[in-house]
Order: C-alpha cells, then structure tokens, then sequence
C-alpha cells in the first residue's frame, strides 16, 4: 500500500521554510493564513495516510511460518584452547627490525557524564520519564495515550491502538527522542531501545503494549516496521541492513523481518499473524553497526588482567562501564565485521592503551604484537558461549572485560582493536569454520602462516592459541583458507 503526492519530508521541509520568520519582523496576516492553510493541509494528508492504513489493518492479516533464526557458523568450536608447542615459541626475527612508533595515549577525564538535552518548550508539562541505563530521560507534552489491552490480542486491538495514536501530537515525542539519540550517541537499535522503554513506562511494563506503541513510533520515524500476533503476545518485526543470527523471523516480499526483543532472549514460535502492505514513506532499516560507543551514565568498574610474558608477570588495569554492558546484554547477534568495527568506551580506551603502552613503546612490530597476543591469550579464561550463556554471543571489549569467560571472536575483536589503537598497524579478521582469529600487516616480510589481501602479505596472529607467537596458525586450520574480514572504523 503506498499513497500518491508528495511525501512527508517534502511536506515537512516546505511548511518549516514557510514557518520560518525573519528576527524583529512582524509576519502578516495574509502570511499567517496562508501559513495556517499550509499546516491544514500537511495534518490532513497525514490524517489520509493514517485513514488508508487503518482501512488496511482492518482486513488485511494473515498467518505466516516463523524461521527459528539463522546459524552463522554450524561448525562447533573447541571445548579447550590448543597450547602451541614450546619449541615453536620462540619470537621471529626479521633482516631488519621495524620499531613502534611513539604512542599517543588520548586524554580522558574520568568523570561520570550524565546527558540532558535541552527541552526546547519549557512550557509544556512533563508527560513521562524513564530511567535508561541511569540516563534520564523526559518527555514533555500533552498526551492521551490509548488505554493498554490485558486481554487476548487480535486485529481490533491493533487497528483500535493505531487509531487512536493517529490523534497524538507523536511528531513531538519522535524529535525529543532524536535529541536523546543524537546527544547519547546511539545507534537504531537505541533509538528503538529509548522508544521501548517509553512504552514500557506509560504501558507498566505491558511489553505487547510497549511492542505496539515501538512499532508505531518506529513507523512514524520512517523505519519499515510491522506488527505480529498470536494468541498472547505481540512481536515487533523489523527488517535489517545487516544479517541477524540465532532472530526468528519470517520472510514477506523477499525481505526478512526479524522479531526484536530488547531485555531478553528471542522467543522461539512457529507462526504469527500480520499483513503484507507497508506504511507509506517508511522504509529505512535498522543498521546495527555500533560506529560510537553510547554515551550513558557510568559505572565505572575496574579489573585487574594478569599475564606473564618472557618470566615477567605483567598487570593491566581495565575499567569499564558496566551501564554498557548490561545496554549490549540482549543486542541481537550480527556480522562479525559489524564486531570488529565496534568503538569501545572512552574510560576503557584509556585505561588499556595507559596501562600496555610502556609494554610495547619503543619495541619492534614483532615483539610489541607478540605481547599484545600474549596478553589477550593469557589474560582471559576461556569457554564456549554455550557453556557461558547457553547460546550464542558476540562480545565486544567491554563486555569481555567484564564476563568471566570469552571465546575466540571476543578475543579476536579485542586484540584487532588493540593493535590498531596502540601500535597503528593494518590488521583483519579471519573466518574459519568454527574459529574465528585475526592477521597482521608488518613493515618488515617476515616468515610464518599469513594470508595475502589484495597482493599484501598478513601473517596470522591467533589469540586463542594460547602461547602461540605471529606467523603461528593453528594446526588444524595451517591450509584452510579463511574469509578475510577488512576492518574499517577502528
């Protein structure tokens, strides 16, 4: 279902350029009603669009087969971490040796931030606020929003719920929410995450309630979004630029909309009902890259990451925000790469480079890499995300530091992050069947395992293989050829 003429952003542009009013400048009466004409109109197409679409809800449902959700890598990973031999534990020594250049540790002041955006009316009472991650959050305005439903979930009670979230001043609610977006540092699925916990605010923690109000909003906000029921529960179904994993979704219209769930683990279910059309104008994905790191309040939390290197017991202090981790807890699982590109926190950044730069400063790409591969091999205890979590879980830096166990894409993500961040040398990710590991470009040519990209030469570092040095490739992965993961936003 589409509707003709011009769209919302058209209409919202022209009828801003025409509100605007010159400082000192009185505007005319003729203006004026020209301007009044101007907003009757943009509120009757929206009030059209929503009339069509509610026409639509009214008949259009069907019952569809729900996929469990994609497995990224069926390949089981090693119940124990292979030890490499002794003897093959010696450095690798070069013609000539490249030292690492000087490092420049960013500053960091370590004060706990709080964010408040400004409230642009002051005048207008406050509706709701929320606690997101210790972040407040406000939202003023008037606002009679439909009562919630505890009885069974049907088409009516969509359609009803739509209807009368139509009558809502929702522009209002959506720009406050893109303030709160934009100032904290968040990506779509926080954006949908504050809309959540909006929902589940006005709704008393009602989550088909709080579902239907985020796929309102998220409709109204431009994302392609529908709605899925079955005899209890509400699903919000989302499509995704980026490939989800272990997400039960169905698939209309060759796209694959995902059910999303923001404080807990995808519920598994075999079929829902919903309807095939799309609301006009709303087509964006969701993108689940994470190219800054969220800036919600702090817990700042320190621990202690012990290694030994060359009969040298070594310490590195590590803090973190534990309001991140618990953000990330239940973030669906995506591509590796979208792991690999994640940012972590200002406090962590520091704390780590501080601590391992007088570790390798001054040291040749050889020994400050092989350090580095050390200290992540040693300084984790390792486990299956299974025997962890019972699932399947990609964990970027912060929450590595914070779990007692990680696997080897935690490690894989952390230590790529690391010898970019300290020592500025190209390195990518490797994607083995049932293992993922990491190369690394060095000025000299040196000998061992690596991989070639784009005529360059990597050679491997694997931070799983405990005591393994650079050009050291697992035994059972020496001749089999990887995905080569580029790396781009470290």
């Amino acid at each position: 279902m589409k509707i003709k003429g011009m769209t919302i952003l058209k209409l919202s542009l022209a009828i801003l350029f025409l509100a605007i009013s010159f400082d000192g400048y009185a505007v005319s009466d003729e203006y004026s009603e020209y301007l009044k004409s101007q907003k009757e109109s943009f509120q009757t197409y929206k009030d059209s669009r929503d009339a069509e679409f509610i026409g639509f809800l009214k008949e259009q449902w069907q019952e569809f087969k729900v996929h469990k959700g994609l497995t990224r890598d069926d390949k089981p990973k090693p119940p124990a971490l292979p030890v490499a031999e002794p003897q093959r534990a010696e450095p690798v020594i070069a013609e000539k040796i490249k030292v690492v250049e000087p490092i420049v540790v960013p500053p960091y002041k370590p004060e706990e931030k709080i964010v408040v955006p400004p409230v642009k009316d002051p005048g207008k009472p406050l509706a709701l606020k929320i606690d997101f991650f210790m972040t407040p959050i406000s939202i003023y305005g008037k606002y009679n929003f439909p009562n919630g439903s505890t009885g069974p979930i049907n088409k009516e009670v969509i359609t009803s719920f739509w209807d009368k979230m139509s009558q809502l001043d929702y522009d209002s609610i959506i720009s406050q929410v893109q303030v709160y977006q934009k100032q904290l540092k968040l990506n779509d699925w926080g954006y949908h995450y504050i809309l959540y916990r909006i929902g589940m605010e006005q709704y008393s923690s009602n989550k088909n309630m709080a579902n239907l109000f985020v796929w309102y909003m998220s409709s109204k906000s431009g994302y392609e979004s529908r709605i899925g029921y079955n005899n209890s529960q509400v699903f919000l179904l989302m499509p995704s630029r980026n490939r989800l994993y272990s997400v039960p979704f169905l698939t209309l219209n060759g796209n694959k909309y995902y059910s999303l769930f923001f404080d807990e683990q995808p519920e598994k279910f075999k079929s829902l009902f919903t309807y095939k059309g799309s609301y006009p104008d709303a087509d964006k994905l969701m993108d689940y890259r994470i190219l800054d790191s969220p800036e919600i309040s702090k817990i700042i939390r320190e621990k202690n990451l012990a290694f030994d290197y060359k009969q040298n017991n070594l310490d590195v202090k590590a803090q973190y925000n534990k309001n991140l981790v618990d953000f990330f807890k239940y973030y669906p699982q995506t591509n590796i790469k979208v792991y690999f590109d994640a940012l972590v926190s200002p406090e962590l950044e520091y704390t780590l480079l501080k601590s391992l730069k007088p570790m390798v400063e001054g040291k040749t790409e050889v020994e400050a890499v092989n350090t580095l591969l050390r200290f992540v091999q040693k300084s984790f205890s390792y486990k299956t995300d299974d025997g962890q979590f019972g699932h399947e879980k990609y964990m970027l830096p912060e929450e590595t530091v914070f779990y007692p166990y990680s696997d080897c894409e935690d490690r894989s993500f952390f230590f790529a992050y690391l010898v970019k961040k300290l020592l500025n040398l190209d390195v990518v990710g490797l994607d083995y069947p049932g293992h993922i590991s990491t190369a690394v470009k060095f000025t000299d040519n040196l000998p061992g395992d690596y991989v070639v990209r784009n005529n360059k030469k990597y050679m491997i570092c694997d931070p799983t293989y405990i005591n393994a040095r650079l050009g050291m490739a697992m035994p059972q992965f020496k001749n089999v050829k990887p995905e080569i993961i580029k790396i781009d936003n470290l």
